[in-house]
C-alpha cells in the first residue's frame, strides 16, 4: 500500500536545499579569501566535505626574478596549525621507555 506524502517531506527537502545553498556560498567566500591573500595565487580548491586537503595553484613570473620555493614552504609550514586542542596551555614531553 503506498504511503501518502506528509507535510514534513517538502520541509526536509527545502531545508536540505537551503543547507546546500549556504554551503556553496561559504565555499565561494573561502576560495575568494584565500585567493585574495596574494596576487600569485591563481587557484584554490579543497576537500569541502572532510577538509582533509587543499590545493593552491601559484602563478609566478620567473623571468627576471629569483624564487626560492623551499624557503616559502618552510616559512608557511611553521605558521600552519595541523591540529589544535583548545584550553591546553602547557604540556610535558616524556621520553621514558618503560619495559
Amino acid at each position: 500500500m503506498p504511503v501518502a506524502p506528509t507535510d514534513e517531506q517538502p520541509k526536509k527537502k527545502k531545508k536540505k536545499k537551503k543547507r546546500k545553498e549556504i554551503e556553496a556560498v561559504q565555499d565561494e567566500i573561502r576560495i575568494n579569501a584565500v585567493q585574495a591573500l596574494s596576487p600569485q595565487i591563481a587557484g584554490y580548491s579543497y576537500d569541502a566535505e572532510d577538509e582533509q586537503w587543499c590545493e593552491i595553484q601559484l602563478q609566478l613570473d620567473i623571468v627576471g626574478s629569483k624564487f626560492d620555493m623551499t624557503s616559502l614552504v618552510e616559512r608557511e609550514a611553521h605558521k600552519a596549525v595541523v591540529h589544535q586542542t583548545p584550553g591546553i596551555t602547557r604540556a610535558f614531553l616524556s621520553d621514558s621507555k618503560l619495559p
